[in-house]
């Protein structure tokens, strides 16, 4: 791995397969510790920007998994979306502070937000008791599966599309304003 000047490494991909038509999972191999929670930059060049991912991975994992959503208009996701086993990708030390609490919480993510989620469930940081999910698209409820099996009813998904499932018909708001006197005693 080789230092850039703006602090970050040079890595080789692992893998890169696309879970959805429009997101992927990017892998490498773990080149250092991180706590569940926190985000890395990354770029795939050294002429585009790094961008903020979170990282889905357990904690004792030996090699680190980003998810990340292709925006077509986007200059490096479209990018990403091509990179192969051995391309290099440039990223930064993890960062942040948006780490797993010691007490139970309900957690609200949509989209790809929910990777840091991932990472500390994948890490044993049980203590979620409730995790709110909201998409527009059935293919972008990432990992539900294993959120179903993992927090089985307190896993509920927000949903926004057309088709009728068995999900919350409506935004993540409108769940919240429609519970506004969520117990916290969870």
């Amino acid at each position: 791995m080789n230092n850039t000047k703006n602090n970050l490494k040079e890595i080789k991909v692992l893998s890169n397969p696309m879970i959805s038509n429009s997101s992927g999972i990017l892998s490498f191999k773990r080149c250092f510790k991180f706590t569940a929670g926190q985000v890395i930059s990354v770029t795939n060049s050294q002429s585009i920007p790094p961008r903020l991912y979170s990282i889905i991975s357990a904690e004792k994992d030996d090699k680190i998994e980003i998810l990340y959503k292709i925006i077509p208009e986007g200059r490096l996701t479209p990018e990403l979306e091509k990179s192969r086993t051995g391309d290099s990708l440039w990223i930064s030390p993890p960062f942040g502070k948006f780490l797993s609490l010691p007490s139970p919480a309900w957690l609200i993510a949509t989209g790809t937000g929910i990777a840091p989620f991932i990472s500390m469930l994948r890490s044993g940081y049980d203590t979620i008791k409730m995790l709110l999910h909201g998409s527009r698209y059935l293919n972008d409820f990432y990992f539900s599966d294993y959120l179903g099996k993992k927090l089985s009813d307190n896993y509920i998904r927000c949903y926004t599309g057309k088709e009728d499932t068995q999900f919350y018909k409506g935004r993540v708001t409108n769940f919240l304003n429609e519970k506004a006197n969520l117990h916290t005693n969870i």
